[in-house]
């Protein structure tokens, strides 16, 4: 073998190697999303079974997730809370209100409990 035909024969054998670990890589990747998705159905099944409302938010203020509780309650709907704030859903007073219990979360990092009032979709408390 001429000296080219090993280099291009190792460069091959190279090529082959990253390949299977891309390969390798790649099915990681497949079995962490596949159990991803799985913990987030888990979730999803376990927030819509707590028969209060429920809704879990960022850091700065917009809803990731609500149950249907909170859906009913609310008169919202889970496409309609997805990403908006406090105040985009809730009067002016009422928004305040939550975002100070949100920032109290946020500065402790302790989950609170709290009992309030809120309106539904239709006016009612």
């Amino acid at each position: 073998m001429h000296d080219q035909e090993k280099s291009g024969a190792k460069r091959i054998a190279e090529l082959e190697q990253r390949i299977a670990g891309l390969e390798d890589q790649l099915q990681c990747s497949k079995q962490a999303e596949a159990e991803l998705r799985k913990s987030v159905h888990l979730q999803r099944a376990i927030l819509d079974n707590i028969p209060d409302p429920a809704w879990v938010k960022t850091l700065d203020g917009r809803f990731a997730a609500v149950n249907k509780a909170w859906c009913v309650f609310t008169g919202a709907t889970h496409g309609q809370a997805i990403g908006r704030s406090d105040a985009e859903l809730f009067p002016p007073e009422v928004a305040t209100q939550l975002q100070e219990q949100d920032r109290t979360v946020a500065k402790t990092g302790q989950t609170q409990r709290y009992e309030e009032t809120l309106t539904d979709g239709q006016g009612t408390s």
